[in-house]
């Protein structure tokens, strides 16, 4: 039902006019009718037209016009669409199988950042993980065996945590 609101409430209303009509009597027979004329709003679709749509049927809404009731354009089915969309699965249907356990779910994360160290020590005074043996910082910045001076020597789980005196050491 919300749906088919939305769709009522997108057409927009219109204004109409109702005439309505009093014949009073009188005891004396003699009868004086009067007419009055009021503009009422009302929904341009009805629930009934919206539920009656056909399947090929669609209503297209484009701002500051009327709506306008269109067949629905199915690529599958029309000439022009079906030559240029091509027969992919070759008369076959596509299928999809879903079977516990086979179900298409994404890999193992990626982490391209695993393994990657600090070019350069933390400044003292830094509290955070630092590697547990940090080389001397030197002019030409912190150097260590086999890794080009880069600083890269400590392996992830190697790292403790200096933030809190109550901590065990560990990253976990």
């Amino acid at each position: 039902p919300t749906s088919i609101d939305k769709v009522i409430r997108r057409a927009g209303k219109a204004l109409e006019m109702r005439e309505s009509y009093s014949d009073p009597r009188s005891i004396f027979g003699s009868s004086h009718r009067s007419t009055s004329q009021s503009e009422h709003e009302r929904y341009i679709l009805t629930e009934d037209r919206v539920r009656e749509l056909d399947d090929n049927q669609q209503f297209l809404f484009v701002n500051n016009t009327k709506p306008i009731r269109a067949e629905k354009i199915r690529y599958y089915d029309e000439p022009f669409f079906k030559a240029r969309t091509g027969d992919y699965f070759h008369g076959v249907p596509a299928k999809y199988e879903q079977r516990p356990g086979a179900a298409d779910l994404p890999g193992p994360a990626q982490i391209d950042w695993l393994g990657v160290r600090a070019a350069e020590p933390a400044p003292a005074g830094l509290k955070g993980v630092v590697p547990p043996s940090a080389p001397a910082a030197t002019d030409e910045g912190p150097q260590s065996a086999g890794d080009g001076g880069h600083g890269l020597h400590a392996p992830v789980s190697s790292l403790r945590w200096t933030g809190d005196d109550d901590d065990d050491g560990s990253l976990g």
